[in-house]
């Protein structure tokens, strides 16, 4: 447990820099440009962090559980590896396809006619998906140091530029989003470079009794592109429940240019602990994989419990810190011009403490091959939520609770699949190697 928690810090570390980006990129815009335009720049970070992560979590998750498999059965991994490469492309030409049909609801809408946003979208979802089957293969070899690499390196990339565009004193919406979208490319090129260094071999790992190297097959594409579809669709429907509730009060109070940034404001300030503590689920997943393979259904209950108690313990102090100084960093930090309660911003908080648990129990699931209770989980979510957001009335009153209602939803849903898989008997693992991870072979490097 001391080395997840060390690994995950490690990352988190990167992720700093990846949020001070994104937080200087809303607080930026918020001082150079007028309501309408950094409304407009908030969008695009919403939507970014809506289609980018929506095809990069579910890429990068299903890329990370083939790879551990993998590892752990002593089968070739390059195989696995170049078949989720083309999903990958697969996912990434239709989400573009997608955003270009929608681009004309977008542009009129939440981007308040800037074209140039668009395209700082579609690159989004070009180095969101190239680099997410980049951390995938480092997270499933554990190699924690080169994904954390990547993490700096993009996190980097986005923030100087956009320090010396404020700096100058630039104030263009469109120069601040490509600025923000191109930020994927170095980290691009310093994850290829890793992937050229052999995997970590654990001693556990080396003193187990493993399966020969190479033995059995791997899955075929059908099989990780039914892993794939099943995880994006959660996926969409999780990042949904993370931002598309700002979306919608932007096109409720059109005429409130500074409420509606100042929300858009809130949710994103509400959700640093969940952008903190996104690399867990990296770091877990191999972990759990490796005790679904030798059956220790008591070793996947125990690491998610003690898991899910930091977590949550981190996440209730992060409700109150945002309640307590929530207000102040809007107004000081972010330009805020309007306010919001310190009872809706602990409300958002405590929502993000809901999604925070879900980022433990998914992983579980995706490692028991319960792609589907990952799905359902989330879906039950999102109806939960959707019930709300669109009632009458109140606006960013019914968002808020929203926010709360989603997660308890997907929460009860997950609980429910885990559980069924911690009473299976486990025989009923028909197939699946019995013993520890197997000794990574010599020289299985990644060739760029």
């Amino acid at each position: 447990m001391r080395r997840l928690f060390g690994s995950s810090t490690q990352l988190a570390a990167g992720l700093v820099l990846i949020g001070a980006a994104g937080y200087y990129l809303l607080a930026v815009a918020g001082r150079r440009l007028d309501a309408a335009d950094a409304s407009a720049v908030g969008m695009l970070y919403l939507l970014a962090n809506v289609v980018g992560p929506g095809i990069a979590i579910p890429l990068e998750q299903e890329t990370n559980r083939a790879v551990s498999e993998a590892r752990a059965r002593g089968l070739a991994q390059r195989t696995v590896i170049r078949r989720m490469c083309g999903l990958g492309g697969l996912l990434m030409a239709a989400a573009a396809v997608i955003v270009g049909a929608a681009s004309p609801f977008l542009v009129s809408g939440p981007l308040r006619d800037n074209w140039g946003l668009l395209l700082a979208l579609m690159v989004c979802i070009a180095t969101y998906g190239t680099l997410a089957l980049v951390r995938g293969v480092l997270a499933g070899r554990r190699q924690y140091t080169g994904y954390a690499v990547t993490l700096v390196l993009e996190g980097a990339t986005r923030l100087l530029p956009l320090v010396a565009l404020d700096l100058a004193g630039v104030a263009d919406a469109t120069l601040y989003g490509l600025v923000f979208a191109c930020g994927g490319a170095f980290a691009m090129a310093g994850g290829f470079l890793c992937l050229k260094r052999p995997a970590p071999q654990d001693a556990a790992e080396a003193g187990a009794a493993a399966p020969a190297a190479g033995s059995g097959e791997a899955p075929s594409t059908r099989t990780l592109g039914a892993g794939l579809t099943q995880l994006l669709g959660a996926s969409l429907l999780m990042q949904a429940m993370a931002n598309v509730a700002p979306i919608v009060v932007n096109g409720r109070i059109t005429e409130q240019a500074a409420l509606a940034a100042v929300v858009t404001q809130a949710f994103v300030l509400a959700r640093i602990p969940l952008f903190l503590f996104s690399p867990l689920q990296s770091v877990l997943l191999p972990s759990l994989v490796e005790s679904v393979e030798r059956h220790d259904r008591a070793g996947v209950q125990r690491r998610v419990r003690t898991v899910l108690a930091v977590i949550v313990g981190i996440g209730l102090a992060g409700v109150v810190g945002t309640a307590v100084l929530g207000p102040y960093i809007l107004r000081v930090f972010f330009g805020a011009e309007a306010e919001l309660s310190r009872t809706s911003l602990a409300a958002l908080a405590l929502g993000t403490v809901g999604l925070m648990a879900m980022q433990v129990l998914q992983p579980a699931l995706v490692a028991a091959h319960r792609h589907r209770w990952v799905t359902w989980s989330w879906a039950a979510g999102a109806s939960a939520m959707a019930a709300l957001l669109f009632l009458p009335g109140d606006a960013v009153f019914w968002a808020v609770t929203a926010q709360i209602a989603g997660p308890v939803a997907s929460i009860a849903v997950a609980g429910i699949g885990l559980a069924a898989y911690l009473r299976d008997d486990p025989a009923a693992d028909r197939g699946r190697p019995v013993g520890g991870a197997a000794a990574q072979p010599a020289g299985d490097t990644i060739d760029a």
